[in-house]
């Protein structure tokens, strides 16, 4: 479902998706990436329905100009919609260590004149686990936008997660 300007839900991929970036069991065997969530599922430490991220934000007051600098907000959610994805990813995992996260983060970015994103701050957050804070602000890091008129452009955003289903 899209994410309208008030805001919108996010269907996550259940277990499942954690699963496709695996190999190994969590054991130390041979494998790369996911090893310790497959151990966790084979443990039986994660939940058995699927998982919701309910996203909420304003996003009239969500895109700031610096300095004359501009973009559409309609650019923005584009680009941010387009890696929702990973916004969720980075929450199911999470949730496999720690099934109780609930609650709101709030990003602000900088998009440089090259569309890259340059600083990640997180300017408020009740979510104190570590793991998927430094998830989401490392997959922002790598977002990529059109290019901005005239100069940088400040962007704030919080992410609202909560637990449907388990």
């Amino acid at each position: 479902m899209p994410i309208h300007s008030g805001g919108g839900r996010v269907n996550t991929k259940g277990s499942h998706q954690v699963l496709r970036t695996g190999g190994g069991d969590g054991t130390g065997g041979k494998g790369s990436g996911g090893g310790k969530q497959v151990g966790e599922l084979a443990r039986g430490n994660t939940g058995n329905n699927a998982v919701k991220a309910m996203i909420r934000a304003n996003f009239k007051q969500s895109v700031h100009r610096i300095h004359g600098g501009g973009m559409s907000r309609a650019a923005v959610k584009k680009v941010i919609d387009q890696h929702i994805d990973d916004i969720s990813y980075c929450y199911e995992v999470a949730l496999i260590s720690d099934p109780s996260i609930v609650g709101k983060a709030v990003y602000e970015w900088h998009i440089l004149l090259d569309g890259s994103v340059g600083d990640v701050h997180i300017l408020n957050a009740s979510i104190q686990n570590q793991q998927i804070l430094g998830c989401i602000k490392k997959s922002i890091k790598t977002w990529r936008f059109p290019q901005p008129h005239q100069s940088q452009v400040l962007v704030s955003y919080p992410f609202v997660f909560d637990i449907v289903g388990f």
